[in-house]
């Protein structure tokens, strides 16, 4: 392994490339969005954010709502596309501007951004600094080694997550009843009821996913059934990059992908999360796997046919495997670049977001919390908010997606192969041996050795 850094403008170049495209983890993008707009006013203490348009910006412009009122600190909120929040924020880097005070990150960049030295340490700012207990780690999503070039419990914090993302299984709870069926926690189950929903209902589909590439949405839907199988892309990553996708784990996991794919809709290379979500609120759907964000939507009932009938639990495992649900969560951190005094302003703002009180607000105005607490609440008592116990039991099991320095590279190589996996353009066999091959390349190229 190389234990250097990329230069910004090897990053820029590189970056440039290869295009900033790909798609948000997990997270929802909209028709049409908002470019550069700002929200609020200047002032001498004012926080600059670059952030994306999603369903949980509305908890942001609220949740900075409150802070104003409670410090008196203006918040601006600088609203992209997911594909030109990326674009900005390197722009800034690179130009060395004091645009923005705080970076919204995900999953395809986190690695990138840590390796390249774009974000402040937490503890620069503040020497006595230590990750909360009662934030969720996200498997040390926020902590990165740099001699390593990978996360670790032990590595230097650079950022703190800002929405909890992750994934759960949505299910037709009116309909298991009516079927007498319990939730599912294995696959097995869970193809059972897919089996039969349709000898009394023809009209609904037995499961749904993701078979579309873009970002990493195909990806990030295989996942779970590859790592619950006790696959993964890599042997033992930092220690080991030796590429593992394509072993015994792998090849249970992309016959069980195809089946799944079998009890939704034909062509299902053409299915994204926008249809799978429409197809769950349509009721046209008995259930799939989606990112916690989507929970709220399922009963707002001027966009759901079956409101309050949707139920929440882990995603299943294989009989003989382990739960192994996708995170995909959003991340805040400081630039380098900018002035003491910004960064000091923009860590005030993150620690005091990670606060019960403001997770809770967050949380009621429609954001996915971060904070362990807030999960145990009374808050997750209520019928809105079920999803939160799913959630809660999802926690012990939950794995990043792509979080590597190389992401964008691999995730390139998976969105392909993967949707011509699921339009029939290559056999399983054959489409995981090329990802295997094609991944093995991305990793030498980036310097890395297995």
């Amino acid at each position: 392994m190389l234990n250097r850094t990329m230069s910004r403008r090897e990053f820029l170049s590189s970056s440039a490339t290869m295009g900033v495209s790909f798609a948000a983890l997990g997270m929802f993008l909209p028709s049409c969005a908002v470019t550069g707009e700002r929200k609020g006013a200047q002032g001498s203490s004012a926080i600059s954010m670059a952030i994306n348009e999603s369903p949980w910006l509305r908890a942001f412009e609220e949740i900075t709502r409150v802070y104003r009122e409670e410090t008196g600190n203006m918040v601006n909120l600088q609203v992209f596309t997911f594909e030109g929040l990326q674009s900005k924020e390197l722009n800034a880097v690179d130009a060395r501007t004091g645009e923005f005070d705080l970076f919204t990150m995900f999953e395809g960049w986190y690695g990138s951004f840590y390796d390249s030295e774009f974000l402040t340490p937490l503890q620069e700012i503040d020497p006595d600094f230590e990750w909360p207990q009662e934030i969720i780690t996200f498997n040390n999503v926020g902590r990165w080694d740099q001699n390593e070039r990978y996360f670790s419990e032990d590595g230097t914090p650079f950022a703190l997550p800002i929405n909890g993302n992750m994934q759960l299984l949505f299910y037709r709870q009116d309909l298991y009843d009516e079927m007498g069926l319990e939730p599912p926690t294995t696959w097995d189950e869970a193809i059972t009821a897919a089996r039969t929903v349709g000898d009394t209902h023809s009209d609904v589909y037995g499961y749904t996913l993701r078979g579309q590439g873009g970002g990493s949405a195909v990806t990030f839907d295989f996942l779970p059934l590859l790592r619950g199988f006790g696959g993964d892309f890599f042997a033992n990553p930092p220690e080991d990059w030796s590429v593992t996708i394509n072993n015994d784990a792998g090849q249970q996991a992309i016959e069980l992908f195809m089946e799944l794919l079998s009890y939704g809709p034909s062509e299902p290379e053409n299915i994204g999360q926008a249809e799978v979500i429409s197809l769950m609120q349509s009721g046209r759907a008995l259930q799939a796997h989606l990112v916690s964000a989507a929970a709220l939507q399922m009963d707002e009932e001027a966009e759901s046919t079956v409101p309050f009938e949707i139920n929440y639990t882990v995603v299943p495992r294989p009989s003989d495997g382990v739960h192994a649900p996708t995170a995909g969560p959003a991340l805040m951190g400081i630039p380098t670049h900018i002035d003491d005094a910004q960064k000091q302003v923009a860590y005030d703002f993150l620690t005091w977001f990670m606060q019960q009180d403001a997770q809770t607000q967050y949380t009621r105005a429609g954001g996915s919390p971060v904070n362990r607490n807030v999960y145990e609440s009374d808050l997750a008592e209520g019928t809105e908010f079920r999803y939160m116990q799913a959630a809660t039991e999802s926690l012990p099991h939950l794995h990043l997606a792509v979080a590597y320095p190389f992401a964008p590279e691999l995730l390139e190589v998976t969105e392909q192969r993967l949707n011509e996996i699921a339009a029939g353009l290559l056999e399983p066999k054959e489409g995981l041996d090329t990802i295997a091959s094609e991944i093995a390349t991305v990793v030498e190229e980036a310097g890395f050795s297995s």
